[in-house]
């Protein structure tokens, strides 16, 4: 009787803790996630104060890591696609041909953005600005920049 309640007991903590751990993972994506967005947003402010924003252009698609001034536990860096097939779980790393932000999961199953089967989820980099003629494309000559995101990507 004492050894069925406490095994009844123990597979209920073990759920919950495995419940915690997903939190803590997805708690911690969103965290680094809004530093970098803040640091985005203060270095759109730097820029519109020395040049108008017109340098903002040269930083999509670029490394948002670059503009933090300490990285995150769990950065490996800027790496190409052999390297990065390297990377553990619970680690971010940027890779510079796609122009991507990559956090490699430890779970999976912790967030509904990966694709199925995928450990990983990205993000670029992106201007925000005026579509004015509705292309899709930034044109200097009639569109207005409005700032820059961290997008998360389709899977």
């Amino acid at each position: 009787m004492v050894v069925s309640i406490v095994s009844i007991l123990a597979v209920i903590a073990v759920d919950r803790l495995w419940a915690l751990r997903l939190d803590a993972e997805r708690v911690a994506v969103a965290q680094v996630v809004g530093a970098l967005r803040s640091a985005l947003g203060i270095e759109v402010a730097r820029r519109a104060l020395e040049d108008g924003l017109r340098s903002l252009p040269e930083l999509e698609g670029s490394n948002p890591m670059a503009l933090l001034a300490q990285r995150p536990e769990g950065y490996a860096g800027e790496l190409t696609a052999g390297p990065a097939a390297q990377v553990e779980g619970g680690q971010w790393y940027f890779d510079p041909v796609a122009g991507v932000l990559v956090y490699r999961a430890r779970f999976s199953d912790a967030f509904e953005d990966a694709r199925p089967g995928s450990r990983e989820l990205r993000y670029r980099v992106v201007m925000i600005f005026t579509d004015s003629n509705g292309n899709g494309a930034y044109d200097s000559a009639s569109e207005r920049i409005n700032g820059l995101d961290l997008r998360a990507l389709p899977q």
